[in-house]
């Protein structure tokens, strides 16, 4: 079994090479003329762009002593991340600063020491990925679905009491399926006028993938597990905000079902839940060890927001 361990922490190892390597080489516009929108059109093409966008919102009050630019983007809470990758490529993308913009509230100077602080009551926050919502809501996804995930709650009686310690999930993995190079809605009706309001439909098997399964964390036994029931992820403990500053939430993404051309998607045998019952905790770290490696997006686009 060790030797079966080391094997597969090796062609871990190797994905992560592939990915350290790949960086985003389309600029952020990424509308149809360049990119697939699998939930209406244009269909998805194996190798072609996808336009891909996950967004959330910042901790209430925000404040950052720093800016002082009075258009300053925070003040719009939604904060925008978006990626323009080649469909079916197994890729991480990066929610830089994700964690900070959710639970710091103020950050100064003073004496020429840093400062930060915890919001003072840390709200529970979401990512969604914009376009990945029910048929009668396609742009946004709803809440308790699995195109909505928790990054981030108050962590006090998990945390060993501490009252200003937060939950943090920085490691997720999300699944695109396609049939024939778009999202299928099984069950879905439109409205008619005069007649139903119409029913609305997840699309099938898309969105993010837990990683934990009975409140116990998959990737590694000792850490909690926060979330939904039926969408939890594992998570740590922060206690000092200062930590926060430059933690990053890392996204996999991986590809199932057929494109346009009716071509199988592979990447999805490469997910990385495929491995984490062999190495266990080693998966956790062997992947999470590329998070400042790899494709970042680029927050607060006017243009892409939501």
């Amino acid at each position: 079994m060790e030797k079966h361990n080391m094997r597969t922490l090796q062609v871990l190892s190797l994905l992560v090479l592939v990915l350290v390597q790949h960086q985003a080489e389309c600029a952020v516009k990424c509308d149809s003329t360049v990119a697939c929108f699998p939930m209406s059109a244009p269909s998805c093409t194996r190798g072609n762009n996808i336009n891909l966008r996950f967004f959330m919102e910042a901790a209430e009050g925000y404040e950052d002593s720093t800016i002082e630019d009075i258009t300053s983007p925070f003040s719009n809470r939604t904060i925008t991340y978006a990626f323009c990758p080649r469909v079916d490529e197994l890729q991480a993308f990066n929610l830089t600063s994700a964690p900070m913009y959710a639970s710091i509230n103020h950050t100064s100077v003073q004496n020429s020491t840093n400062y930060t602080y915890f919001v003072d009551s840390v709200n529970d926050t979401y990512v969604s990925a914009y376009g990945f919502g029910g048929s009668l809501s396609v742009a946004v996804p709803a809440p308790n679905t699995s195109s909505q995930v928790m990054i981030v709650t108050n962590g006090t009686y998990q945390c060993d009491n501490e009252p200003n310690a937060i939950l943090l999930v920085d490691f997720l993995v999300f699944q695109i399926s396609l049939t024939s190079g778009v999202f299928t809605y099984p069950g879905a009706v439109a409205p008619q006028e005069n007649v139903t309001e119409g029913v609305s439909a997840q699309p099938q098997g898309v969105g993010f993938q837990p990683t934990c399964t009975g409140g116990l964390c998959q990737l590694d036994a000792t850490l909690p597990c926060i979330g939904d029931p039926g969408i939890q992820n594992c998570a740590r403990c922060y206690k000092n905000s200062a930590d926060v500053l430059n933690k990053t939430v890392q996204i996999w993404v991986s590809y199932y079902g057929t494109d346009n051309n009716g071509r199988t998607l592979l990447s999805g045998s490469s997910n990385p839940l495929n491995f984490r019952k062999y190495a266990g905790a080693s998966v956790y770290s062997t992947l999470s060890s590329s998070l400042d490696k790899v494709s970042n997006g680029a927050s607060l686009d006017p243009s892409l927001s939501p």
